[in-house]
């Protein structure tokens, strides 16, 4: 038996809160893949699911902290639309130690966040490292926009964020999907979602007449292609974050793990594709809590995309 039921819920409105379900909920990074994390919450919302607690990483921060704060996943789409997301990379012409400084994404969520993390609407937790001493961070209280910045800081990409004297880089170094956390902010069945990127996708290792990873930067990541060198590097590191994950998954099972069926050349780069990314998540998640006897996932599997898996427990 399902420990989900249908029910209505209309987020933006008044609504009967007891007939809702109450999970934890995780949000993984991913960069432009995160976007399909706003179809996730709509799908969610719509069948009467409400956060009791999320844990967030990366670019799935941003999105968790948008909707911690009170505004629905259409909101959230709302206002990535009219921010113009692409904005926020705003290039370090005068030096500094990532190609892109945080002041756009700062910029972006300000006016729609609260100053610190008490004041959102249910508990919510972004994770980051301290690039010096290599230690994973759990965020969860103090100044809200700064952690979050914090969480999202892709290292070389993104400014390192100073806080109290460290400075933090983003959280998927090591974890990229804080299941692990989640269960320490609620004992609320947990629903994760996870966006990442498959680690068997294959690099073309062959591709003349490309436009380099240089080029894609100073043009706000508009330009698709991406040199090989850089390819090679960002597929290593996917391959790394993937293995970690699937260790702390092993660790701290979620009741259901959603890993909506993303094209495999959306790329964390790709901000310009962020209606796939959202239908992808919606038609993902529906299709997720449409199965009546979801695969127990057993040690030692990763689940496919587009595949929802429930995990026994001991």
């Amino acid at each position: 038996m399902r420990w989900y039921r249908d029910v209505t819920l209309r987020f933006d409105q008044d609504a009967d809160h007891e007939a809702c379900v109450k999970v934890g909920i995780v949000l993984s990074g991913g960069g432009a893949r995160c976007f399909a994390h706003i179809g996730v919450l709509r799908a969610l919302e719509e069948r009467g699911f409400e956060p009791a607690a999320m844990s967030a990483c990366s670019a799935g921060a941003i999105i968790g902290a948008l909707h911690a704060a009170g505004h629905s996943s259409r909101r959230i789409e709302e206002i990535f639309r009219e921010e113009n997301f692409l904005k926020i990379l705003d290039i370090n012409l005068d030096g500094g130690d990532g190609l892109i400084g945080y002041a756009g994404l700062k910029g972006l969520l300000e006016p729609h966040l609260p100053e610190t993390f008490g004041e959102l609407n249910y508990p919510f937790a972004a994770v980051s490292v301290d690039v010096q001493k290599g230690t994973l961070h759990v965020l969860k209280d103090g100044p809200l926009v700064r952690r979050v910045c914090a969480s999202n800081a892709f290292p070389g990409v993104f400014d390192p964020v100073e806080d109290n004297g460290r400075y933090f880089i983003d959280g998927g170094t090591l974890d990229i999907v804080p299941v692990d956390v989640i269960r320490t902010l609620t004992e609320y069945p947990v629903v994760a979602a996870d966006v990442t990127v498959p680690i068997d996708r294959e690099v073309e290792l062959v591709r003349p007449d490309e436009a380099g990873m240089w080029s894609r930067l100073a043009s706000r990541f508009s330009v698709k292609q991406i040199t090989v060198p850089m390819e090679l590097a960002e597929k290593a590191y996917t391959i790394t974050q993937g293995k970690l994950s699937e260790l702390i998954y092993a660790m701290h099972p979620p009741d259901l793990i959603i890993k909506p069926p993303l094209p495999h050349d959306l790329m964390p780069h790709n901000f310009d594709r962020m209606d796939d990314a959202i239908r992808c998540g919606y038609e993902g998640t529906l299709e997720a809590l449409q199965e009546e006897l979801p695969r127990p996932l057993k040690e030692g599997d990763a689940p496919s995309e587009g595949q929802a898996v429930t995990v026994p427990k001991e």
